[in-house]
């Protein structure tokens, strides 16, 4: 089961999640717990059907990637994906 990098962001009103391996997949939660389940339930959504998925980079592949870096990130967790 793949694991993808999931960065949430502490906005001013919620928190935001995203995965750099999974464009346009996004997902919003009032907590992180929150945000990291919405994030986990639309990339199962996300990938629903799909016959082939994206290949998780890792967090080490985004740690050497000097735009990753200078991006605002708060948090940085992987979710496995079913």
């Amino acid at each position: 089961m793949p694991k993808y990098l999931v960065i949430i962001e502490n906005t001013k009103s919620n928190f935001s999640a995203y995965s750099p391996d999974v464009a346009g997949c996004v997902a919003t939660g009032n907590t992180i717990a929150e945000a990291v389940k919405q994030m986990t339930a639309a990339l199962e959504l996300h990938f629903e059907g799909a016959e082939t998925l994206p290949e998780p980079k890792g967090l080490n592949h985004y740690m050497n990637d000097d735009e990753f870096k200078k991006a605002s990130t708060d948090y940085i967790l992987q979710v496995e994906i079913d």
